[in-house]
């Protein structure tokens, strides 16, 4: 039931807010499977949040940089 909804993202000043619309009624999430402890949580859920922002018609992520870190917006 997220068809609709929107992922918002407030890129920045400059080019302003971004409302994107969920394209499907089911939005389902790369699996994620944490096999060792003490892994990187950011770099072991940017799967999961990646397929998120799919589903609004994002590329991915945009809370990770060009290398694959974790930044907070």
């Amino acid at each position: 039931g997220v068809s609709d909804h929107v992922m918002f993202a407030d890129l920045n000043p400059r080019f302003g807010r971004r409302f994107q619309p969920i394209d499907r009624s089911v939005c389902r999430l790369a699996e994620v499977l944490m096999e060792e402890y003490g892994q990187a949580i950011p770099t072991l859920m940017r799967p999961a949040f990646d397929s998120m922002w799919q589903a609004a018609g994002w590329q991915g992520s945009i809370n990770y940089d060009p290398q694959g870190e974790w930044k907070v917006r």
